[in-house]
C-alpha cells in the first residue's frame, strides 16, 4: 500500500483533504503503519501457532511452510 492509497482512503473516511496540512497527513500514516505492523504481526502468529500444531501432529513438512510464511509475513515491507 502506497503513500497515496491511504491519504485516499482517509479522505474516503471523510478525513479532509491534507493538501494544506502535511502534519495531519503524517499523522494519518503513522497510524496506519502501526495498526499494518500489528495486523502483520498478529496473521505471522497465527501462521506459527500453526506450525506448532502440525510439529505435534507429525507434519514436520506441513509445520515448515507454516514458518516460511510466518516469515514471510514479517519481511514484508513497511507502508
Amino acid at each position: 500500500m502506497t503513500r497515496d492509497d491511504i491519504i485516499r482512503m482517509a479522505e474516503e473516511c471523510g478525513i479532509p483533504e491534507f493538501e494544506n496540512n502535511e502534519s495531519q497527513a503524517d499523522n494519518i500514516l503513522h497510524f496506519a503503519a502501526i495498526v499494518a505492523a500489528i495486523e502483520q504481526e498478529e496473521c505471522a502468529d497465527l501462521c506459527e501457532d500453526l506450525a506448532d500444531l502440525w510439529d505435534d501432529d507429525g507434519h514436520p513438512g506441513k509445520a515448515a511452510g507454516a514458518r516460511i510464511c510466518a516469515s514471510d509475513i514479517r519481511a514484508r515491507g513497511d507502508i
